[in-house]
């Protein structure tokens, strides 16, 4: 159900043997504008990194059966997963601007992101987490914040097991902050998280005559 002007947001996480390396490279695609990059492991024998991404939806986008994305050229393994929103404010997506680098990297079995504070109404608040094993995840939690839905959990064993997994939460009504974000690891490994704020879309309504047009924006007139 991809709709064009829909936000699209993807996660990559890469992973691989540390041979003297002491990095590896965002993953990249043709027309996304990445939102963060961190290393979550970089130890003297692997490493693993994850990387946010987002783009507006096209037409192209929308015919589209599959996405590609460019892996760095030091990684063994990588996976990644594609949610999608609509109604989001297409000029100014983001309603908190996004840190650029996931936050409480660990070696543990929680995520942990780092709380924001929201600035326009009815925002909606996601959280995405990546770890170095193929482990499940849960209990989504942030203090200010409802009942999340989880969008994906995607464990993946390979040579250098990785695992991904993102939660969002219905439209935050009053602005303010959500408190730090939680969720649960199967297992104990090195991990990353980050918490990211949608703006919603103003919508414009029209009476007769039409010199009385009026702008409803995040319930505001």
């Amino acid at each position: 159900s991809l709709a064009v002007g829909d936000i699209m947001i993807v996660q990559v996480v890469q992973s691989g043997d540390n041979f003297g390396v002491s990095s590896i490279g965002d993953a990249t695609g043709s027309g996304w504008t990445q939102i963060a990059g961190s290393n979550i492991q970089a130890t003297s024998a692997n490493y693993t990194r994850a990387t946010l991404l987002y783009k507006l939806a096209t037409a192209t986008d929308v015919a589209a059966a599959s996405f590609a994305f460019t892996l760095a050229t030091n990684s063994d393994d990588g996976e990644g997963a594609i949610v999608a929103f609509s109604g989001v404010d297409v000029t100014t997506p983001f309603d908190v601007t996004p840190g650029n680098v996931y936050t409480n990297i660990a070696d543990d079995s929680q995520l942990n992101a780092t709380g924001i504070t929201t600035v326009t109404a009815h925002s909606v608040v996601l959280m995405f987490g990546a770890y170095a094993n193929n482990y499940n995840v849960s209990g989504w939690l942030a203090p200010n914040l409802t009942t999340p839905v989880e969008l994906f959990d995607v464990p993946f064993d390979a040579t250098q097991d990785t695992g991904s997994g993102a939660a969002s939460w219905a439209q935050k009504v009053a602005t303010g902050p959500t408190g730090d974000a939680t969720a649960s690891l199967t297992g104990g490994d090195f991990n990353g998280a980050i918490l990211i704020a949608l703006r919603k879309a103003c919508t414009s309504t029209t009476t007769i005559p039409v010199i009385n047009s009026t702008a409803l924006c995040n319930g505001a007139t």
